[in-house]
This record gives C-alpha cells, sequence and structure tokens, in this order.
C-alpha cells in the first residue's frame, strides 16, 4: 500500500476528527479512474461514446473526476483562498449520526482557527443553488458542528467549474474557487 501511496495511485486521509488508525484510502490517479470505468469495459460498440455521453454513469464520473482534480490542486485552492501561507490539515468528513447523513468533500482544517468546508461541485454551468439544496447544505454546517464539536468558525467554500450563480440562496457560500482558479499559478 505505501508504494502505491508514493507512487501517488492512491491515497491515504484521515477523516476530520478522527484518528489516524481510522484512516481511509482513495483512488487518486485519474487515468486508472478512467481506466477502471471505462477502457475496462467493453467499449468496442460502435455507438458507445454517444449513448453513454450525458446517462448517470457518466455524470458520476465527470463529478468523481473533478472531485480528484481539485484534490490534486490543492495549493491552488488555497491560493485562492489566501490561505496558502497558513498551516492547513487536508481532510474529508462524513456523518455518522444526522438523519439522511451528510458528507463533505474536503475539510480544510486551518491553524488560525478556521475550518473551510469545501463542496466541490462539478457542472456543465454555473451552480445554482436552489431553496432545498440551501437546506442540504445548511444540514451539513450544522451537523459538522454537533458532531466534531468543533469551537473553529467553519466557513462554506464552493469549488465548482464555472462559479456560483447570485440569487437568494447563494448567501450561503463564503468563499469559492472555479476550476479555472486550479490552473493559475
Amino acid at each position: 500500500m505505501e508504494d502505491l501511496i508514493d507512487c501517488g495511485f492512491i491515497r491515504f486521509y484521515v477523516p476530520f476528527g478522527k484518528k489516524k488508525k481510522c484512516g481511509l484510502y482513495q483512488l487518486f490517479d485519474p487515468f486508472v479512474l478512467f481506466n477502471l470505468n471505462f477502457v475496462q469495459q467493453d467499449i468496442q460498440e460502435i455507438h458507445f461514446w454517444s449513448n453513454f455521453y450525458r446517462t448517470p454513469a457518466y455524470n458520476t464520473w465527470k463529478g468523481y473526476a473533478f472531485e480528484l482534480l481539485c484534490l490534486h490542486h490543492l495549493e491552488q485552492i488555497k491560493t485562492k483562498l489566501q490561505i496558502n501561507v497558513i498551516l492547513t490539515k487536508v481532510c474529508s468528513w462524513r456523518s455518522t449520526k444526522g438523519k439522511g447523513g451528510a458528507q463533505i468533500d474536503l475539510v480544510l482544517e486551518r491553524r488560525d482557527g478556521i475550518v473551510n468546508l469545501c463542496e466541490l461541485k462539478y457542472s456543465s454551468d454555473i451552480f445554482e443553488i436552489d431553496q432545498e439544496y440551501e437546506k442540504k447544505l445548511q444540514n451539513k454546517i450544522e451537523l459538522f458542528y454537533q458532531e466534531t464539536k468543533t469551537t473553529n468558525a467553519c466557513h462554506l467554500t464552493m469549488i465548482t467549474t464555472y462559479g456560483v450563480k447570485r440569487n437568494e440562496y447563494s448567501g450561503i457560500v463564503q468563499s469559492e474557487v472555479m476550476m479555472a482558479d486550479l490552473f493559475r499559478l
């Protein structure tokens, strides 16, 4: 496992508030993800890609691939958030108690007493938060406070492909990072 980690095929991380023995392994190599999802499948069919495009499986893969892209560009995310000089622990978090469950894709626990709760969302257009999604985000934040018992301030950060559309529900977002920011130095 250590060799796979050293080569960048998988990563080991400890979820927020957990001990190392509760650590998780995650497939971390984009090519291996693509290979497992597409190359090893029966894609010899002439119209495979045109039939596969816009299916739920394709959209799931795009979302997961975007999450990996973000995880591979943590320094750019921290630079955009202007926290690149602050010591930061990178992890994720999953609720164990809340109804309906909750998961936070990326947690940046900063030494300055602030935690960025990062929601990673792939969208083919500007991402729009509606009333239902705002409630889900509020639930995630509340469960995070309740279950982790953190006394740090939590800032909701949206990391999206093209940004968040400003509307009556987008005020919950305290900072945002777009895909273009991931490729800036």
